[in-house]
């Protein structure tokens, strides 16, 4: 059996055929397909084949695309040779007509054997021809076994339907799962709002209604201490409904990255800021560990004065993206990096194997790297295939510039949190002095009051420096199908909220205006029919299902806030010149068996411990900030301390331990009554 595909040109007999058809009001109908033995360039001049040895009629036909069909034909061979020319006849009021022609003086198309069947399966483009005056006709197959075919394939020509219950049924359960995802996001929606909806409790809990841990357990959200990995933020499992989607986590624990839009995903590593340079100029790393201290104590008291800290510290805001993604058989690769938690397999299904019996079991993985993905019907296709997608997500971070620009003490206000409050038997106070507070951005720096807001505010300007999957440097004026008061179609722009200025629709947004005024006579609006936290970007990327709806080829991601994080000046520093190499030597417990150097997996120790209080410690299991022996570019082992991110910097002289990440992200049941008392009494 041979198959291959090929691009005959259709001739000039061909053509006349098609006209006289056309004329006549009939439809010419291609019956059959000959192959022979003559090698030539065809001008499309041709009535015939040169050495014609056998002619089969068509028995299937499949659309391509466009106007290019594939359609199949079984030769007998009654002696073996090479074919070197085809030719497709139709029936013209029974007069065979040749209508197209390939042939080639290099190329032969299939080999014939003696008593054997060939199968050719060959590609034809009617675009030359008006549409709907040619098409195939099946002569060796009555049209049931043609549709049975067809329908066994589980497709039907653009615009049609299956011809069989069976496949119908089939296509409108389809329809149905469709209908019952969208039908349980929208049931969420009503629930609570963008949001993380709770986090593993570990060994926490009670018997009382307010012991559930909900989001905060050991920590807000669980965040805890990586600092020995570089721009590494600490965070476990959670599960997020964002735009009613639910979304379950594997363990987060993810790096301060940026996206930039090469390619699909593609990220790089954040830049920490410079070294102040009165800090640089210091003669002696004791020295330099002196002034570095001044900053850090400026930057832990807030106050410019000891040191100008502003313009050596930068504030980033992480974000969690979720988005749904073709899926193409089985294969899933990871959407953003970490350091010890990746999709725990690669296949799609086993995945979500271990993650039921996980569900059912109670159990918990060790590594913590199993999430679950549904996979959902999102699209039907023309041709009734249905088009599976898989809900991915990620985390990502962007710079929103100095701290002297964005001051996060002054842009947050703590969350109140009577259930946490009350399971721990804490305040407020404490709370935002440990791990277990949450905090909320302000609506400007400095405006901390809860009155009602009709716009966007600083958190709108945050999540609007955070690119969608384009990356950063992208632009997507969007727009979509709309009808007037007439019911007459017409393209609805979308523009930046309350402006005439087109919206780049590539970066997060929840508020914008229509170019047209809606049927309540209004133009400016939130995204979403009511959900405050629904931030989403438009896409360009082809991994993204592309929604058919509303004119068509719309692909969209959404997020929600997770964190503020400040950089310090810490992640560029190097006073004692520790080297950066392949994976070291030593186990870093004793000066005799200090590290070789520092390794970015796990072994990035730079800072001096000298710098801190004490040598450190986990403040809980998760932690991974102790302090550990490196050999120094002077040949002498020292004590040193990791030089990525905190929670809250180490205690130092003189100053308090200053928090370094502030968790920002909504609660999914915060926006209900049950958040009333919550926050009015605290800032009425």
């Amino acid at each position: 059996m041979t198959t291959a595909a090929y691009e005959p040109i259709v001739t000039q007999a061909g053509l006349n055929a098609a006209a006289r058809a056309q004329a006549d009001g009939r439809v010419l109908q291609i019956t059959h397909v000959a192959v022979g033995t003559g090698g030539y360039a065809p001008t499309g001049m041709e009535i015939a084949l040169s050495d014609e040895r056998a002619r089969a009629p068509v028995h299937r036909r499949k659309h391509i695309e466009g106007a290019i069909w594939q359609i199949a034909a079984t030769i007998t061979g009654d002696a073996d040779y090479f074919a070197s020319e085809v030719g497709f006849f139709a029936d013209d009021e029974g007069t065979p007509v040749l209508m197209f022609v390939y042939s080639s003086t290099e190329r032969v198309f299939a080999a014939v054997t003696d008593g054997q069947e060939t199968l050719l399966e060959l590609n034809v483009s009617l675009a030359a021809v008006p549409a709907g005056t040619v098409e195939f006709s099946f002569l060796d197959a009555d049209m049931t076994i043609q549709e049975v075919l067809d329908d066994m394939a589980g497709e039907h020509l653009p615009g049609n339907n299956f011809n069989f219950a069976l496949t119908r049924n089939n296509k409108e359960h389809l329809h149905i799962s469709m209908e019952q995802f969208e039908l349980m996001a929208q049931v969420r929606r009503g629930y609570g709002q963008s949001g993380v909806r709770m986090g593993r409790h570990y060994s926490q809990g009670g018997d009382a209604p307010y012991h559930r841990p909900s989001v905060v357990n050991f920590a807000a959200f669980g965040v805890h201490n990586h600092p020995n990995y570089p721009l590494m933020c600490g965070m476990p499992e959670i599960t997020a409904i964002v735009n009613g989607h639910e979304v379950n986590t594997r363990h987060i624990d993810y790096k301060i990255i940026h996206s930039i839009g090469d390619a699909y995903l593609a990220v790089e590593d954040a830049v920490p800021p410079a070294v102040p340079p009165s800090v640089a100029a210091q003669a002696t790393a004791e020295d330099q560990i002196t002034e570095m201290r001044e900053y850090l104590r400026a930057f832990g008291a807030k106050d410019p004065s000891i040191r100008d800290y502003r313009p050596h510290f930068d504030t980033y805001a992480s974000v969690l993206e979720v988005w749904l993604e073709e899926l193409d058989g089985d294969t899933l690769a990871d959407t953003f990096p970490s350091f010890r938690h990746q999709l725990a397999n690669a296949g799609h299904k086993k995945m979500n194997d271990d993650y039921m019996a996980l569900l059912a079991s109670g159990l918990k993985s060790r590594f913590e790297n199993d999430d679950f993905k549904p996979t959902v019907v999102r699209v039907m296709r023309p041709d009734g295939q249905p088009q599976f997608a898989v809900l991915r997500y990620r985390l990502s971070a962007v710079r929103l510039g100095t701290y002297a620009e964005y001051p996060v003490h002054e842009m947050v206000s703590q969350v109140d949190d009577p259930a946490t409050r009350v399971r721990k038997n804490t305040t407020d106070e404490a709370m935002a002095a440990n791990r277990l507070g949450r905090f909320r951005v302000n609506h400007a720096i400095g405006d901390a009051g809860l009155a009602e807001r009709w716009g966007p505010g600083l958190l709108d300007e945050i999540m609007g420096k955070v690119p969608g999957l384009d990356g950063l440097g992208a632009t997507i004026h969007e727009d979509y199908i709309d009808t007037d008061t007439s019911y007459n179609e017409f393209t609805q722009r979308l523009m930046e909220f309350k402006t005439s200025d087109r919206m780049n629709s590539a970066f997060y947004r929840r508020f914008y205006s229509y170019e047209t005024s809606g049927a309540a006579g209004r133009r400016d609006y939130r995204f979403g029919y009511n959900d405050p936290y629904l931030f989403r970007a438009a896409t360009t990327r082809s991994e993204v299902t592309a929604l058919p709806g509303m004119g068509g080829n719309h692909r969209i991601s959404w997020a929600i806030p997770m964190e503020l994080v400040v950089a310090t000046p810490l992640g560029s520093w190097n006073p004692y010149n520790v080297a950066e190499g392949a994976w070291p030597s030593g186990d870093g417990n004793t000066a005799g068996t200090a590290y070789s150097n520092a390794h970015r997996n796990g072994r990035w120790y730079m800072t001096p411990s000298a710098l801190f209080d004490g040598d450190g410690g986990a403040l809980d299991p998760a932690d991974t900030d102790n302090a550990a022996w490196m050999m120094c570019g002077d040949g002498q082992a020292r004590l040193m301390r990791g030089s990525g991110v905190y929670v809250h910097m180490p205690e130092m002289q003189g100053i308090q331990t200053a928090r370094i990440r502030y968790p920002i992200a909504p609660v999914h049941h915060e926006d209900t009554v049950m958040g009333l008392g919550a926050n009015l009494g605290r800032y009425a």
